[in-house]
């Protein structure tokens, strides 16, 4: 329920996480060693979720125009 009222670029951002979070839980719970690859893999993954995130949001994204009519489905080759 709370991912449906949490904005597009919040949700982006925390799956950026997602592998830090992972890297750390391994690190805790079962004692994995990561990297200093993984972790600038890690960080450059989150930086480029950011980054893009906050270039989405400044820029504005294109908003397909709504005319009220529903789109013709496009029967699929059988």
């Amino acid at each position: 329920m709370a991912l449906r009222n949490l904005p597009q670029q919040v949700f982006s951002v925390l799956m950026s996480m997602e592998p830090a979070i992972a890297a750390i839980a391994g690190w805790a719970l079962l004692n994995q060693e990561t990297g200093p690859i993984r972790w600038l893999a890690i960080c450059l993954l989150m930086t480029a979720s950011v980054g893009i995130t906050l270039t989405t949001a400044q820029s504005g994204s294109p908003k397909q125009k709504d005319d009220g009519e529903d789109p013709v489905p496009v029967p699929l080759p059988e």
